[in-house]
């Protein structure tokens, strides 16, 4: 009884060791075909690319492009207006439009001071111009302060 026993006692342990050996070399192999295909493994944490923990979240890197900021609105400039002469009789109109810089600037106002035109002349501020309606006397007058406002 006792051969029989260290027999059946030899097969199991040589069996178990068998299996044993077979697992560690499976296990071995695959470790060695996945660091061999780029994937984990020692062969892989020697790499440049850095190791981050399974499940963590990498944020992506942005870049933002640089704003120009948009131009500071300028007030508008009037320039020097030549002096303004019309002929009695003949309805005419002189725009000061073109005497006008407003670069920068969305909209402006134009108004005129509270000093009186000769007569038969209006200040226009919609179409920026005198208007003579050719009916009054010719007349000189001066003191016309003309204001722009940017809006």
């Amino acid at each position: 009884m006792n051969t029989t026993l260290a027999a059946n006692c030899t097969t199991l342990l040589e069996s178990t060791s068998r299996r044993s050996f077979m697992r560690y070399l499976t296990a071995g192999a695959t470790a060695i075909a996945v660091q061999g295909c780029g994937g984990g493994g020692a062969a892989a944490n020697t790499a440049a690319t850095p190791v981050t923990a399974p499940g963590a979240v990498v944020p992506p890197v942005t870049s933002t492009a640089p704003v120009t900021p948009a131009p500071t609105p300028a007030a508008p400039i009037i320039l020097t207006i030549p002096d303004i002469a019309f002929v009695e009789g003949m309805p005419s109109s002189f725009s000061v439009a073109t005497y006008i810089s407003a670069e920068n600037v969305a909209a402006f106002s134009l108004s005129l001071n509270a000093m009186p035109l000769p007569a038969g002349v209006t200040f226009n501020a919609v179409n920026r111009s005198f208007d003579y309606d050719g009916v009054g006397t010719p007349a000189d007058t001066t003191g016309h302060i003309l204001t722009a406002t940017g809006a």
